[in-house]
């Protein structure tokens, strides 16, 4: 009698990725305590957005765009009493994300 063990299922590492919006992106890096750690334009972010998501899928992580919400973020950041950073926007975004 011959067992076969069935190999393990690896569970890709799935990166929530706070995806601004256009219209309200000057808005949000204008509330941020680090504005400095975002781009100057929604142009220049979204280039640097899209190659960070094909650098993930090159690296078979999966990616998921949380569409950033101003007022979500600000009573996160409200509640939890952080400072409105990249932590606390990856943080945020990692909450979103689990939502269904």
């Amino acid at each position: 009698m011959s067992s076969k063990v069935k190999p393990v299922e690896q569970q890709r590492r799935t990166i929530a990725i706070c995806w601004f919006k256009r219209d309200t992106y000057q808005e949000a890096k204008g509330l941020m305590a680090d504005p400095d750690r975002l781009y100057g334009s929604y142009d220049q972010w979204l280039k640097e957005a899209l190659m960070f998501e094909r650098e993930m899928v090159g690296r078979d992580v999966k990616t998921k765009r949380v569409t950033f919400h101003i007022q979500s973020f600000v009573l996160f950041c409200r509640i939890r009493n952080m400072v409105p950073d990249a932590g606390a926007r990856m943080l945020w975004a990692a909450q979103e994300a689990q939502k269904p």
